[in-house]
């Protein structure tokens, strides 16, 4: 579903129009779906806090990025998809998002995420709140 097709009844694309934002549509697919968020964004973003600052961090974004393309090609059946959604766009998007992600790195958003994740329990031997580092285990009887 391209962006204006979703916002606007009247914003679907005609047969004769071409001048479609495939980069933007695709960031839009990626940003809001969980499973591509999950499987292949934030594992990219881990890398990435390694190479903080680094000139060609964004390289780490060019795999995610194509298998998130390859997904997206599926699920709407995109005709032509490699002269649409170029190496060159991908390169692109993938400098975008790294600029994001830096930017979301260095305010610590995904450290304010992780604390609050699992929430806090009180440990008795050290006699103060803790935060969880994964979720909660059942005992095993």
């Amino acid at each position: 579903m391209l962006l204006r097709e979703m916002f606007s009844p009247l914003g679907g694309p005609q047969k004769d129009e071409t001048d479609v934002d495939w980069i933007g549509d695709l960031k839009f697919f990626i940003d809001n779906n969980d499973d591509l968020l999950q499987n292949y964004l934030f594992p990219a973003v881990k890398k990435h806090k390694a190479h903080m600052g680094h000139p060609r961090a964004y390289t780490i974004y060019i795999k995610p990025i194509l298998k998130c393309k390859e997904k997206y090609v599926e699920k709407y059946q995109i005709e032509d998809s490699d002269s649409k959604l170029s190496k060159d766009l991908v390169i692109e998007l993938a400098k975008r998002m790294a600029d994001e992600q830096e930017t979301h790195i260095k305010n610590k958003d995904y450290n304010k995420v992780a604390e609050s994740s699992y929430g806090k329990y009180w440990c008795s031997t050290d006699k103060k709140w803790k935060n969880r580092q994964g979720p909660k285990q059942k005992r095993s009887s």
